[in-house]
């Protein structure tokens, strides 16, 4: 038999719970299943969903729906392998993994100076060096970094008059076919490639254009 409480609620005992319903909002609270416990204290407020839902538990396997994740306050964890299992249209890369990449398009790293007598290419950083403007005589071009076997090189130069170009033999050497560029021509820009060897631990000359464009 139902009770009426002062706010004009009725409330009852169930078989394994409470029932709390009617007044003034004509709602219903219905506590059913065994070792149910609501605790608050302070401030907390408890917000129930105002549709018809079921509350997750912290350990139970549920299925999540219109949910958003910020990342900014929330940490996922998993290996690449979970990761891709996630993923229903393609696969993540990894730094270190190997992997065959599609329609990608790498764009180099290309580092300048106006004009210098002794430049340094570092080849940790760029993958093509421009020497824009070149005003005096290359009397050492050199290189630095860690390159890796195979990496790929072109260094671009280019000025209003003639000057000869000098490379330290410590970094770059020529190849069977193709001479290190000696000097340039007045008004031209000049290309020359290289391919890094380790075992000379040297940058190869494999193309190199003294005639220019």
């Amino acid at each position: 038999m139902a009770t009426t409480n002062a706010a004009g609620q009725e409330y009852s005992n169930e078989s394994d719970g409470f029932k709390l319903a009617g007044g003034g909002t004509k709602r219903q609270l219905t506590v059913t299943g065994a070792n149910v416990t609501l605790n608050g204290s302070g401030s907390n407020t408890y917000t129930f969903p105002a549709s018809t839902d079921t509350l997750v538990g912290r350990s139970s396997t549920d299925s999540l729906a219109n949910k958003t994740i910020s990342l900014a306050s929330n940490t996922l964890s998993g290996t690449t392998t979970q990761f891709n299992a996630a993923l229903s249209d393609s696969d993540f890369a990894t730094l270190t993994g190997v992997e065959t990449l599609t329609n990608k398009r790498l764009t180099p790293r290309v580092g300048s100076t106006t004009s210098s007598a002794t430049p340094t290419v570092n080849t940790d950083l760029y993958d093509q060096y421009n020497i824009t403007a070149l005003a005096t005589n290359i009397t050492s071009l050199s290189a630095s970094g860690s390159p890796a076997d195979g990496q790929k090189l072109m260094i671009r130069i280019s000025g209003p008059a003639a000057h000869t170009v000098t490379w330290n033999g410590t970094y770059f050497i020529s190849s069977g076919s193709s001479t290190l560029l000696t000097s340039t021509v007045a008004g031209k820009t000049h290309l020359v490639g290289f391919i890094y060897d380790s075992t000379a631990g040297k940058w190869v000359c494999v193309a190199s254009d003294g005639t220019g464009y």
